[in-house]
């Protein structure tokens, strides 16, 4: 995270993704923080419940998932998160001072099977 300014009394909120990656000949367990935060705790909870609905249309079947990709982008079109250039490895999300930003979703891939996801307070004070 770049380009941030630091403040002292306040704070700063951002969602830790819980995920496992990896490549053909291992797998890790990672903790990482998306490139969003949050003065406002209730946008990070509605930036967290776009993710998780994000994952839900994308990636919540895995490979049992019969839908194609026009089908999953039509249904992920009537969120405010949804980003049409590139729909699946990306969401916007609702910043504190009303526009949205564009983060990869680093936590869906080949590889990738993502555990969890919470709001904490970035210890920091990055904004």
């Amino acid at each position: 995270m770049a380009n941030f300014l630091l403040l002292k009394g306040i704070k700063i909120y951002t969602i830790k993704i819980s995920y496992q990656t990896g490549d053909s000949f291992s797998t890790s367990e990672e903790e990482e923080l998306i490139g969003c935060c949050w003065k406002n705790k209730n946008l990070a909870k509605e930036a967290l419940q776009a993710i998780k609905e994000h994952h839900h249309v994308y990636a919540s079947s895995g490979f049992r998932d019969t839908r194609t990709s026009e089908e999953k982008n039509k249904e992920a079109s009537k969120f405010k998160w949804f980003y049409k250039e590139y729909p699946e490895g990306s969401i916007q999300l609702k910043l504190d001072n009303g526009e949205y930003k564009v983060t990869s979703v680093f936590w869906i891939g080949f590889f990738e099977t993502l555990y969890g996801a919470d709001i904490v307070v970035d210890n920091n004070k990055r904004y």
